[in-house]
């Protein structure tokens, strides 16, 4: 049984239009078009690849500081009351 790696139809693109690429003149206007497709396909490739890497260490370090803050507080809880107003403290979480 032969396995095949799923691929994707932007990579399928991409690697028909670098292929095509190769066999065109350079100083030809065919050229300049393959090449900005190329460029456009490669951006799209990148917001793609950015939208499933998630979260941006910053976000995930403001969050770790705010999961710290939370547990601060709660641990307090157990040995003193806290009024309402110092729970304004932790801010809120803008993804």
């Amino acid at each position: 049984m032969i396995f095949k790696k799923k691929t994707d139809k932007l990579e399928v693109e991409i690697e028909n239009l670098m292929d095509n690429l190769v066999l065109v003149d350079p100083a030809s206007d065919d050229y300049a078009i393959i090449a900005d497709n190329l460029k456009r396909l490669l951006d799209i490739k990148a917001q793609k690849q950015s939208k499933i890497r998630g979260l941006s260490k910053d976000t995930l370090a403001r969050l770790a500081v705010i999961i710290f803050e939370i547990g601060l507080i709660t641990n307090y809880e157990k040995f003193d009351v806290i009024t309402t107003k110092a729970l304004g403290i932790i801010p809120k979480v803008k993804l």
